[in-house]
């Protein structure tokens, strides 16, 4: 099964910087393919949280690379894999907070939604309020779930005290699309955008979903968006 990927990253209005990061890494184990897709959203009103969401970024690239080998090239539960990946995730909050005491009580924070695919298996987790979207067929779905409280973040990594990070898995079929995104980026889409966004008749291409993805984002800022912007798309064809 063929993978493509490409992705939106915009800065927006609101910032100085750029709070947002993404990585999508990839490698091949036993011949499995794996990919990990990850998006952070810093919290714009804590400072330096573009620190925050670059260093979780960077920690789990090290995660995927340095567990990889490992962990994909032997059979594991879905359960012990999503328990894996919440460790870390504990993990790098605690490192945050600590550096945040050691910094005067220093806020910072990000939002982070995390894909892993180990051949036909996708894995989620999902912190605060960006999100991963499944299209398949004609249909889309939300996989995340988004932790706020009348419009207030309740968790973030770096910040706040939460356990229980949201996690899920299923199966890959043909064709399916993922969309990890910040919401910077889905705010202000209707269903319609995406439907059009995940449609496997539109995309055939990554230069098709660049596309696509750039005037979803021309589309945010004609509406008022603000916030900075960035999306993950992935194929699976």
């Amino acid at each position: 099964m063929q993978i493509f990927t490409t992705y939106c990253w915009e800065k927006g209005l609101k910032t100085e910087k750029n709070q947002d990061s993404l990585a999508i890494c990839q490698m091949v184990v036993k011949r499995k393919r794996c990919l990990l897709a990850v998006v952070c959203d810093g919290i714009g009103s804590f400072k330096d949280s573009e620190k925050a969401s670059g260093y979780v970024t960077e920690q789990m690239i090290g995660w995927f690379y340095r567990a990889g080998p490992k962990l994909f090239g032997t059979y594991k539960t879905a359960k012990t894999i999503l328990n894996m990946g919440k460790k870390e995730l504990y993990k790098i909050h605690g490192q945050l907070k600590k550096y945040s005491m050691k910094n005067d009580g220093l806020n910072l924070g990000c939002t982070l939604s995390m894909l892993l695919v180990i051949g036909r298996i996708y894995y989620i987790w999902n912190v605060g309020d960006s999100r991963i979207y499944l299209g398949r067929r004609k249909n889309i779905y939300a996989l995340t779930k988004d932790d706020l409280l009348r419009g207030m973040i309740t968790r973030c990594i770096g910040s706040f005290s939460w356990k229980n990070t949201f996690s899920c898995h299923g199966k890959i079929r043909r064709k399916d699309t993922f969309l990890v995104c910040s919401d910077g980026f889905y705010r202000r889409i209707s269903e319609q955008n995406l439907r059009e966004l995940l449609a496997v008749k539109r995309i055939r291409s990554e230069c098709q979903a660049k596309r696509c993805l750039q005037e979803i984002e021309k589309r945010n800022r004609a509406r008022g968006e603000k916030d900075d912007s960035t999306a993950v798309f992935i194929q699976f064809m």
